[in-house]
């Protein structure tokens, strides 16, 4: 698959006639032509013994036979590349398909799909469930083709030992190594969007299968006739725009349908896939472009009719559905979402988890404790709230329980730990790297931004933990059920956790891309998966991680499709710059208000979808007003990002909550509460950087003028960590002894009043902070005295 799938990369680039001495290999048969024969004989041989055991394997081989036949002939009738580059003529080759102005290789498409089909009919079906076969096979595709598409650049001098390189060693002999060795990235860029958003959709349609029992009591697994009519409308849809192409002057009515055909079948599978919640904002915000000519105020602009709907939204490859976004997502956020699933599969997981309880033994919270550890660090490399609760939570929760802890506090500490994963640096969630992207910065600078904010959100949940279990009266106790940190553990959280991280950060600092960084530590990682015992055992479980992150990214391309949609419109109607000068015009009281607004609409909009679409519509409308005020670009963004992060506890909709609930077995909307109580500091937390931007520490955090301060960093440290001991006392209705409710109502606005960053303001709160918190202790020492006595 990945031989077909570099050859396919580089014919693309010939359409564009770039790097035309590529191609020249041994007996006019090219590098890439011939690593494609041997990785079909080897993968023919392999399914021929195969079939020994198996003998549903046949069609697979014969599959692979026929893909193997196929490129042969084409090494043997010696399609060149460089003739191809050279002469127009070639257009009219047999191995050459042309649709539009691109001209499509045929022998490598056809090979890499023989290879899908013999994979996917040889996979084993051990739930009963074809589609998900399917799927799984998509999203290997969508891996390995990925992972290829984005590959930098190697110049051949750099391939050697000592002195001796490719180049000095062969440059007289082959013009091949004159150039540089490079697969990707792709171009023409806007083919690869178009071919990989419509793999997107298939896997995701497959993962759309339900199941229900036929007259004889067996499982059938189907899907409903609307999925299939949208895969088809969403293939047609991307067809059109292949060959129309995006440089067309004029569009007509046909093409306009053809762009309200694929708008609406994307709706429609994200609503298949995420709920309600991102499919009507998407919905609403498509109506809105064919209505705002009627509309009054801001909201009216002149969109340019129906037919401009094909412009604005389908053919563009800037702001439409198939346009900057989703590239975005393919050049940066596949690679990390693909490292994320290998370190699950090779048991670093639980390594770290078992370390986590290692190290949290002798502390009053215990379990609770080293469930905010683990969940933190494998949240920081996983990205995900939902799949780092069921991965962690399935361990931690029962644990948590059996120390005396509630159901509901059991599911909400994981899932707010959980849910922090996404802030935590290294690689954070998608959202942070779409935002590197759309900010200008350096995901380094995002990662150190993210940094203190971050510690403070899981400082908190430790010191909440704390006043927990001071109330319940909990002493640190021996986990009898802890399973030893053994070697291998140890081996495995050096070895296949922080050397990769090492790497990213590394490759971050020499100046490499995102995707170039967790490309280098994937290729490492799965070197080094040979000190897993579980890797060794099964090696085949590397492939299924890469096919579970392609799943992932499949499903992911569907809110982007939404979020592309809004986009459209928003760029067509400019409502965003609107919005942000009429709220320019307000009083100064604006920037806090305005704040509040984004606050509440990115909790409204995360609920039910994940943190990446909302966090992309709030910024898209409310980013402009929010800059027109005086928050710098970076902080804007970081300040929607925490709150589309932290919708995943809230309630009605609390996502990562629910997912804990029903691990520890406890009322959902109960969860969600305790969730919100213990991390209300990741609500508290964006006001205090909005507004006290020395917090993210990076250039990129301030407005023109302002400049890093050092003590203003020191200030907003201390206010940070008295709002935390404020916030988690108040929560918690206990410091040393419990506490009355006008303590907790002084406390809870004490710790309000430290966010801001007037010392005419915070001053005094922080000295009432210190005289309520050295009162609370007199108070509770006296009481204990006099339980003594008594």
């Amino acid at each position: 698959m990945a031989a077909a799938a570099i050859e396919i990369i580089i014919a693309l680039k010939f359409n564009l006639l770039r790097y035309p001495e590529i191609p020249l290999g041994i007996a006019d048969i090219t590098w890439a032509r011939a690593l494609l024969l041997i990785s079909l004989g080897l993968f023919a041989g392999a399914l021929a013994r195969y079939r020994r055991v198996e003998p549903t394997a046949a069609r697979g081989l014969a599959l692979a036979v026929l893909g193997l036949v196929a490129a042969a002939l084409d090494a043997v009738f010696g399609f060149d590349f460089a003739r191809f580059a050279a002469e127009s003529s070639a257009s009219l080759d047999p191995s050459i398909l042309r649709i539009g102005e691109f001209n499509l290789r045929v022998i490598p498409c056809l090979a890499l799909l023989c290879i899908f089909l013999a994979l996917a009919l040889t996979e084993r079906d051990s739930d009963g469930n074809p589609l998900r076969r399917w799927s799984v096979v998509g999203g290997l595709a969508m891996g390995i083709i990925g992972m290829l598409a984005v590959l930098p650049g190697l110049r051949f001098e750099y391939i050697g030992i000592g002195g001796f390189n490719v180049r000095d060693l062969f440059a007289d002999q082959n013009r091949l190594f004159r150039g540089s060795f490079q697969i990707g990235p792709a171009s023409p860029t806007h083919v690869f969007y178009a071919g990989m958003f419509l793999l997107a959709s298939f896997i995701t349609v497959l993962t759309l299968g339900s199941d229900e029992k036929d007259d004889e009591g067996a499982t059938r697994h189907h899907l409903m006739w609307l999925d299939w009519v949208a895969l088809a409308a969403v293939a047609w849809s991307v067809f059109q725009y292949i060959y129309v192409g995006i440089e067309k002057m004029s569009f007509s009515v046909f093409d306009a349908n053809t762009a309200v055909i694929g708008c609406v079948s994307i709706l429609y599978l994200c609503y298949r896939v995420y709920g309600a919640a991102l499919a009507i904002c998407g919905l609403v915000a498509f109506a809105y472009f064919f209505v705002c000519g009627y509309l009054p105020g801001i909201f009216n602009a002149e969109y340019g009719g129906y037919v401009s709907v094909a412009e604005n939204l389908w053919f563009n490859n800037n702001k439409a559905v198939l346009g900057s976004k989703l590239g975005i997502l393919l050049n940066n956020v596949l690679p990390f979402i693909v490292f994320g699933a290998l370190l699950s599969a090779t048991g670093a997981a639980k390594s770290l988890i078992k370390l986590s309880f290692l190290l949290m033994r002798n502390t009053k919270g215990g379990p609770a404790h080293a469930a905010v550890l683990a969940s933190g660090l494998f949240g920081s490399v996983s990205g995900s709230a939902v799949s780092n609760v069921v991965g962690t939570g399935v361990i931690t929760i029962p644990m948590i329980k059996r120390r005396g802890y509630t159901a509901e506090f059991a599911g909400g500490v994981e899932a707010t730990a959980s849910t922090g994963g996404q802030i935590m640096p290294p690689i954070m969630g998608a959202a942070a790297l779409v935002m590197a992207d759309l900010t200008g910065t350096a995901y380094l600078n995002i990662m150190i931004a993210a940094l203190v904010p971050a510690l403070a959100y899981y400082l908190s949940l430790f010191v909440t933990v704390v006043f927990e279990s001071r109330r319940m009266g909990m002493e640190p106790q021996a986990l009898d059920d802890l399973e030893e940190v053994s070697r291998q553990d140890t081996v495995n959280v050096v070895l296949l956790v922080l050397v990769p991280l090492a790497i990213v950060i590394w490759r971050l600092i020499q100046g490499a891309s995102p995707a170039g960084s967790a490309v280098t530590a994937i290729l490492a990682l799965i070197l080094l998966s040979a000190v897993s015992p579980t890797v060794r055992e099964r090696p085949v479980v590397l492939l299924r991680a890469i096919a579970a992150g392609g799943v992932t990214f499949g499903r992911l391309l569907m809110v982007v499709g939404v979020v592309g949609i809004i986009v459209g419109v928003m760029s067509t109607t400019d409502l965003p710059s609107k919005l942000g000068r009429e709220i320019s015009d307000v009083a100064s009281v604006a920037l806090v208000l305005t704040l509040a607004i984004a606050a509440v609409v990115s909790l409204l909009l995360g609920m039910g979808m994940p943190t990446l679409p909302a966090y992309l519509t709030v910024i898209i409308i409310l980013g402009p007003a929010l800059n027109s005020l005086g928050l710098s670009v970076m902080a804007s963004h970081m300040f929607v990002f925490y709150y589309g992060v932290a919708s995943a506890i809230t309630p009605p909709v609390a996502v990562a909550a629910f997912a804990a609930a029903a691990v520890a077995e406890a009322k959902p909307v109960a969860t969600g509460v305790t969730a919100v109580r213990i991390g209300i500091v990741i609500f508290a937390v964006p006001f205090m950087f909005a507004l006290n931007p020395d917090m993210l520490i990076v250039p990129e955090a301030f407005e023109d003028g302002e400049v890093f301060s050092p003590l203003g960093l020191l200030s907003v440290l201390l206010r940070t960590a008295g709002m935390i001991y404020l916030f988690a006392s108040a929560t918690s209705r206990f410091d040393r002894v419990r506490m009355p409710n006008w303590e907790i109502l002084v406390r809870f606005g004490l710790a309000l009043l430290l966010v801001s960053p007037s010392l005419l303001i915070h001053g005094p709160a922080a000295a009432a902070a210190i005289a309520i918190v050295v009162f609370h202790y007199i108070q509770g020492q006296t009481l204990k005295q006099k339980q003594n006595i008594a």
